[in-house]
C-alpha cells in the first residue's frame, strides 16, 4: 500500500509541474513563432535589440522547407502541443503526452540543426529563433522528465 501512495505522490507531482510548464512554454513559443511566420508573411524587418542578424537568419534560404516558413512549422508545433496539453487537462490521457514526447523530441531536433545552421552556415544569430530553440529544448526535457516518471508508475 505504501508503494501505490509514493506513486501517486510521484504522479501528482509530474503534474502539478511539468504539465502546467509545458502549457506555459507552448503558448510563449506560440507567441514568438506567431510574430516570426506574420512578419515573414508580410515581408516586415524583425526588431532585433539582441542581435543584428535576424533578418539575414528569417530571410536566408534556410528559412522555409518546401516554400511553407519553418515559423510556421513551429508556430503549428507550439498550437498543437498547447491543445494536446490542454487535452490532457480534461481526460487525463497519457497517450497525449507520448505524442508531445515524440513532437518535442522531432522539434528539439530541428532546433539543433537550425542553431547550428545559424552558427555554422549563415554566421547570423536571430534572437527570436534562439528563443524558440531553447523553449523547444525544455518542452522536449520536461516532457522526457514526465514520461520517465509516468514509466515508473508501473
Amino acid at each position: 500500500m505504501k508503494n501505490s501512495d509514493k506513486l501517486l505522490t510521484k504522479s501528482s507531482k509530474a503534474n502539478k509541474w511539468y504539465i502546467p510548464l509545458i502549457a506555459i512554454l507552448s503558448f510563449g513559443g506560440f507567441v514568438d513563432a506567431s510574430y516570426l511566420t506574420i512578419s515573414h508573411f508580410k515581408g516586415a524587418s524583425l526588431f532585433c535589440n539582441l542581435s543584428t542578424g535576424c533578418d539575414q537568419v528569417t530571410t536566408s534560404a534556410y528559412s522555409t522547407i518546401l516554400g511553407v516558413p519553418v515559423a510556421m512549422l513551429g508556430l503549428f508545433f507550439y498550437l498543437f502541443t498547447f491543445i494536446l496539453v490542454v487535452a490532457y487537462f480534461d481526460t487525463k490521457k497519457d497517450f497525449l503526452f507520448k505524442i508531445i514526447l515524440v513532437l518535442s523530441a522531432l522539434s528539439f531536433c530541428f532546433s539543433l540543426w537550425f542553431v547550428g545552421v545559424m552558427a555554422f552556415v549563415i554566421g547570423a544569430w536571430c534572437q527570436y529563433c534562439l528563443v524558440s530553440a531553447v523553449l523547444s529544448t525544455t518542452i522536449f526535457v520536461a516532457s522526457l522528465f514526465r514520461y520517465r516518471l509516468g514509466r515508473t508508475e508501473g
